[in-house]
């Protein structure tokens, strides 16, 4: 009853000696124009959102937060806080993360990982970032394929084995901005303490005091830690600071 039913959803599977299969090295000029024609454009695109993102130039609380994200990354990572930086600089540079595509991405890289190399976790984190936050994203796409062979199957893979909260609603950003901004601003603190600290240690051409006297009140005011060591954590902390300008 249902036979010629049947026949006719039947689909011819069978190879014949007489078909003839195009590689992408044999395809035509123009074939292969037609292709990469949406990836020519993305790219063109994402050169136009490079433009825009220099010419409205990098905000200062954009780089507080990051530098905040590195020093929390970088205790997780256990590895020197350049080095994390540069990590953390060069993805959010690439991908032109702002302030709120910044804090959701601290939030996901809270979470714990195993198999990954830090800046491919980085990249991907990164990038599913921006997926929740914009409509556009494929120049990005196109970006990282440029910078990381096949990433788009990479990152599908990543995505099958990772677990991330379902909903990161607009209080946890704001919370989490909170926190972020108030570690520099405990930073900044200790810092500024520390300056009044060694400006406070009187000089043997100013005081009559002995150099005894001298000795003891560096002690108290620096619980047994030289004066050297705070000058070379001085110079780190210059060098480290967060900057207003795009790193390479």
């Amino acid at each position: 009853m249902f036979k010629g039913y049947y026949d006719k959803l039947h689909v011819e599977t069978t190879r014949y000696p007489s078909d003839v299969i195009i590689s992408p090295s044999e395809m035509s000029p123009e074939l292969t124009t037609i292709i990469r024609a949406p990836e020519i454009m993305a790219m063109k695109r994402y050169e136009e959102l490079i433009n825009d993102f220099y010419e409205l130039g990098v905000q200062y609380n954009r780089q507080i937060i990051l530098k905040s994200l590195t020093e929390e990354w970088q205790m997780h990572l256990q590895l020197p806080f350049l080095e994390t930086y540069k990590i953390v600089s060069n993805v959010s540079n690439t991908l032109l993360l702002n302030e709120l595509e910044i804090v959701y991405w601290s939030i996901l890289l809270k979470n714990k990982f195993e198999g990954t190399k830090p800046a491919l976790y980085a990249y991907f984190t990164a990038f599913l970032s921006k997926t929740h936050l914009n409509s556009d994203i494929f120049p990005f796409e196109v970006c990282l394929n440029s910078k990381i062979p096949n990433f788009r199957l990479h990152y599908n893979n990543w995505q099958l084995v990772s677990d991330f909260p379902i909903e990161i609603t607009v209080k946890d950003l704001n919370a989490r901005l909170k926190q972020l901004n108030e570690d520099h601003t405990k930073g900044v603190k200790d810092y500024e303490l520390m300056v009044q600290q060694l400006m406070q240690i009187p000089r043997r051409k100013e005081s009559n005091m002995s150099e005894a006297m001298i000795s003891e009140v560096s002690e108290d005011c620096f619980d047994g830690v030289s004066l050297e060591d705070y000058e070379i954590d001085l110079l780190l902390d210059a060098k480290n600071s967060p900057i207003n300008k795009l790193e390479d």
